[in-house]
């Protein structure tokens, strides 16, 4: 299994979006400038970041509904599977555009995520958010 270590650029591009500060088309065109194994590590990455984030179940209907998704579609039946660890549910080789749709559900439990973060920061007194990611400029 192949592992594809993200660019800063490329990182910073995802919380970015994560944060709602730039368009979605950046962070797709990111994946899509790979090939299908370095895809589906960036989505186990990307995955990761999402559940460290504070991503919970409870986010994936949420993110299927933004993500233009039904609970049916492959990636939220197993985002949703109690058979696995939430961290472990979308390490799977996916193929075309099921691997398409298991990044916009990615993509969206982490921008979930984020924003609930964000709010939660906020709303414990600090006058601004102190995480570094909440401070990226939009030209990095």
């Amino acid at each position: 299994m192949l592992h594809y270590q993200l660019s800063n650029e490329e990182l910073a591009t995802f919380n970015l979006y994560a944060q709602m500060r730039t368009q979605r088309q950046y962070a797709v065109a990111i994946f899509e400038a790979h090939t299908e194994e370095e895809k589906n590590s960036i989505l186990r990455e990307l995955w990761i970041l999402a559940i460290q984030s504070g991503a919970i179940e409870e986010d994936i209907p949420l993110a299927a509904v933004k993500s233009g998704l039904e609970l049916t579609h492959t990636p939220v039946v197993m985002a949703l599977s109690k058979k696995q660890p939430m961290r472990n549910r979308l390490f799977h080789n996916f193929q075309g555009k099921v691997l398409n749709q298991a990044l916009s559900l990615a993509l969206e439990c982490f921008a979930i995520s984020q924003k609930r973060k964000y709010e939660e920061c906020r709303s414990n007194h600090f006058i601004d958010c102190h995480h570094w990611w909440h401070k990226i400029s939009n030209n990095t």
